[in-house]
């Protein structure tokens, strides 16, 4: 249910963008998600689409790029994608990252991407 906090941030952020530049319409918004930011890309557009009504921004198209997770390994080096648990995670509906490394397998790894929870671009109208 966080999901409707973070959309409540990016429609007040995105409407006081669009007042700063004198935009009549918010016509489209892009974000990236991180893929284990831990939010739902549904859902937040859902709860954004409530938020909107009555706006300048409804009606908005929202696109979200998810940005797929990427670890890095102090022990060897290795930077690049994670291993997902393969036993049952299609009952799931989601894919179980593992953050160890792939190369070596130590535990301390740190995330480098995939956590990611931005704005990338508003397109607007001035008409």
């Amino acid at each position: 249910m966080h999901e409707f906090g973070i959309a409540q941030s990016i429609v007040t952020r995105i409407l006081k963008i669009a007042e700063a530049n004198k935009a009549t319409k918010i016509v489209g918004l892009n974000l990236e998600v991180g893929e284990v930011s831990l939010v739902n890309p549904e859902q937040l557009k859902w709860h954004m689409e409530i938020l909107t009504a009555e706006t300048i921004a409804q009606g908005m198209e929202v696109t979200i790029f998810e940005v797929p997770v990427k670890i890095h390994c102090p022990a060897c080096g290795y930077e690049g994608g994670v291993k997902y648990k393969k036993d049952g995670a299609e009952q799931l509906h989601s894919r179980i990252p593992f953050f160890d490394c792939v190369d070596c397998e130590s535990p301390d790894t740190i995330i480098v991407q995939g956590k990611e929870l931005a704005i990338k671009d508003i397109n607007v109208s001035f008409e």
